[in-house]
């Protein structure tokens, strides 16, 4: 797989590039947002000439300057007093893109929040193929959430004066997204976890404000919400009496030196787990100080409502970041729970050790830029070990030549490393330059970004070379920047999964590029390609093939009295996915469909798609049988999945009870003749007519347009906005909450019961719950591979 890709456009903004767990790298590029998305086929179906670009990534170009009246109103300029740089007459180029943490978007992918130069916050997903422009769209614009919840704070403002802070307050500056709040390390593996976590995000306005809200998707199981929203969970506001806004300045220096917004933010790692409350350190920047508040939740995963910023305010150091460069955390909390906060002055960059348990304690280290004068443009951590964590960045103009491009954290005498591969790979980029268009070495480089992958493995560099000794006059289409890709040289040619953070936290997406790449170059022979598939199997065992149970039951209700229906849903879910994803020997077979799509496409894996398919029947005849209480389709799956039962054991040579074999249960739609199951792939009726078979349900998918497909395995499945509509259930509402009126319990069962249903209604999940939608919300991404679904 090519590591050099050719855009034609330049970047916009500086820390332009940034790479998703999904393994999808977004770039800012002007009035665009390009996004690379690797070629996952095997390589024998890739064509052979490199030069053939679109064969090897696919390029997605988003038009982001194009707005509706609706989304983006007409702006009058805005008066003195606002100091406006003019966002109302702005091109709307993105200043800012960072991916979200995965499982906020549909298939538990990644979306992309984008700030553009008009100050407008948007949220953007792909509501089928992410491989296709046409299905990525705008979903969400944040600016209209604050206008709305700063619109009902009452105030005593003047009409003038509260329509000049409104529009202050809904003007978005930056923003950081918060890391998982979900606990992955026990519980998750390749593609999915038991609990996905509350999507958070904190920005800062133009009224010194800092905002957090949470981000509500509609493809949350069970929830209420049809359509993407935002909620405000809380905002404070950062008060210097030296800088204050409402102060009238009197000279051009006073100007510059007011304090109007907060310019960088960042979410550090949550801690705590295992505890009732996990916490946070949110760190933020003014115009001459560093400083940081807590951020503590007692239920992350079901209440991101429960999120409380502590009031008590930190400051670290007097260091100005607005024009120097950028505040990043380490993705991972280090031993004796210590994090790393890496900021940059105009002269040094500085390290911040901090307590996970008491961000007040802490101890600073620095070290010197090299009398560099241009911005930090990217920041990439590399972490072998909790001892062993490396930085690389940036600058702008002088990368190319600077000395230190590496440290080691945290900072010492000695912590500058060697020059990175990605350093050398820009110098060998500008000597090409030069020779191309034959000036003599008088070329030079900006760099745009910097971005580590998901697993640590690679570092990703967007460029964009110039001449040096002459004026430079492009057209729009005769600009073009470059992303290479760089190893970090540590594994020594072997296969070693790396990691940023928690290993387990990674799609199949990102393993399955990992080991295109490496399989490429160690696969010159049939032997040596046989070889390499065993290695690449035997680490992916050891990375990721131990089974740790971590669902327990809930406690709401006494002991020894069991109510149908009582169940939380959520836990419904993690129960199931535990059981469908965990065990080990499911891990085993899934790995190897995993890895035989690159290394061996042309070997069958039938023997380990009938033993998935097996374990997985046997999982959703366990269920409760009140799941299937007034749903028929729920009862259609049930039977059908009885009957696959039964076929895999007859032909595994045991004794099969002969109970629903006879049944037929599904009727072709065409001619109304009954559809037997002949086979798990496919479905044909009496008269002919032929159709897919769910690779879930195994029902027979009768219809265009109510299946997707693994983008990995091409395994086909019913959708769940079809599941939805088609799942009628004939129940009271309130079934799935304990409202059965005809089972005697204690008092105190009772107010349990009133307390859960109270909780449910808060959380707006009264949608009824049933087998049909239990076991497509719990089964998130393939079964089979692990693969995200398309479509």
């Amino acid at each position: 797989m090519s590591g050099v890709t050719t855009l034609n456009s330049w970047p916009s903004c500086l820390n332009s590039l940034t790479w998703s767990q999904d393994c999808e790298i977004a770039i800012a590029a002007g009035e665009h947002v390009q996004i690379l998305i690797p070629n996952l086929d095997a390589l024998n179906e890739i064509e052979v000439d490199t030069s053939h670009r679109a064969s090897l990534w696919h390029n997605i170009t988003l038009q982001t300057n194009l707005w509706t009246k609706r989304e983006l109103p007409v702006k009058e300029p805005a008066t003195f007093r606002n100091f406006s740089i003019g966002e109302e007459l702005s091109l709307s180029t993105v200043a800012a893109i960072e991916w979200s943490p995965p499982g906020m978007a549909k298939h538990r992918r990644c979306a992309l929040a984008i700030l553009t130069s008009n100050l407008l916050l948007s949220i953007w997903e792909a509501d089928s193929n992410p491989r296709k422009t046409t299905s990525w769209k705008r979903v969400l614009i944040v600016n209209h959430v604050l206008d709305r919840y700063f619109a009902g704070i009452e105030n005593d403002d003047a009409e003038t004066e509260w329509e000049e802070n409104q529009r202050l307050r809904q003007s978005v500056r930056a923003f950081s997204w918060s890391p998982p709040t979900s606990d992955s390390r026990p519980a998750s593996t390749i593609g999915t976890r038991l609990s996905w976590g509350a999507p958070l995000i904190a920005l800062s306005n133009d009224n010194n404000e800092i905002v957090v809200l949470t981000i509500q998707s509609p493809y949350e199981p069970f929830s209420s919400h049809t359509e993407w929203s935002a909620k405000v969970i809380t905002h404070f506001s950062i008060l210097d009496p030296a800088t204050d806004p409402l102060r009238n300045p009197s000279t051009f220096d006073e100007y510059l030196d007011q304090q109007r917004y907060i310019s960088h933010l960042a979410w550090s790692p949550w801690s705590g787990w295992g505890n009732d409350r996990l916490q946070s350190v949110l760190a933020y920047s003014t115009n001459k100080e560093m400083r940081a508040r807590n951020v503590f939740v007692s239920n992350p995963d079901h209440d991101p409502s429960s999120l409380v910023v502590d009031d008590n305010e930190t400051t670290y150091q007097n260091i100005s970041l607005r024009h120097a460069g950028p505040l990043k955390w380490c993705p991972q909390i280090l031993n004796q729970d210590r994090m790393l906060l890496v900021a940059f002055s105009q002269d040094n960059v500085l390290c911040y050790d901090i307590s996970a348990k008491d961000m007040k304690n802490y101890d600073i280290s620095k070290h010197g830029l090299d009398e560099r004068w241009d911005a930090i443009s990217g920041v990439a951590f590399k972490i072998r070990s909790p001892d062993d964590v490396k930085m690389y960045f940036s600058s702008l103009l002088s990368t190319a030549r600077a000395p230190t491009a590496a440290l080691k954290l945290p900072l010492g005498r000695y912590s500058a490393l060697a020059t990175p591969s990605w350093q050398a790979q820009i110098l060998e980029s500008q000597a090409l330059f030069s020779a191309r268009h034959d000036l003599a070495g008088n070329a030079f480089t900006k760099t745009w970004g910097l971005a580590s992958s998901p697993l640590g493995d690679l570092v990703a560099t967007c460029i964009s070379l110039h001449p040096s000794d002459m004026v430079e006059y492009l057209t729009p289409d005769g600009r073009s920047c470059t992303v290479t890709l760089s190893g970090t040289g540590d594994s020594g040619g072997k296969f070693i999964l790396h990691s940023n953070g928690d290993i387990r936290d990674v799609s199949a997406e990102t393993i399955l590029f990992c080991i295109k790449r490496w399989f490429g170059n160690n696969s010159e022979t049939d032997e040596i390609a046989a070889a390499s598939k065993k290695t690449i199997l035997q680490e992916l065992l050891r990375s990721f093939g131990t089974y740790i149970p971590v669902v327990k039951s809930p406690e709401y209700l006494p002991d020894g009295i069991h109510i149908p229906g009582t169940e939380d849903p959520q836990y419904l879910i993690a129960t199931l996915k535990q059981r469908v994803y965990f065990p080990t020997k499911t891990l085993q077979d899934r790995y190897q469909i995993l890895v035989s799509t690159i290394c061996s496409p042309d070997m069958p894996t039938e023997i380990q798609h009938l033993m998935i398919t097996h374990r997985i029947s046997q999982e959703v005849l366990a269920l409760p049988d009140y799941l299937c209480v007034g749903s028929k389709l729920s009862a259609k799956i049930l039977t059908i999945i009885s009957i696959v039962l039964e076929k895999l054991l007859e032909l595994g040579g045991n004794p099969v009870p002969q109970s629903s074999a006879h049944l037929n249960t599904e009727k072709c739609d065409i001619c109304d003749s009954p559809v037997n199951l002949e086979s798990l792939d496919w479905a044909k009726c009496a008269q002919g007519h032929q159709f897919a078979r769910c690779g879930l349900s195994f029902l027979a998918i009768q219809a265009p347009g109510i299946s997707n497909f693994c983008g990995i395995c091409k395994k086909q499945f019913l959708s769940k906005e079809y599941i939805m509509l088609e799942d009628q259930i004939i129940r009271d509402d309130t079934y799935n909450v304990g409202a059965e009126a005809d089972v005697e319990v204690e008092d105190a069962a009772t107010e349990n019961r009133s307390a859960t249903k109270e909780k449910s209604q808060a959380n707006g999940r009264r949608q009824p719950l049933s087998l049909a939608r239990l076991l497509f919300a719990a089964c998130d991404v393939c079964i089979y591979c692990g693969g995200k679904f398309v479509g």
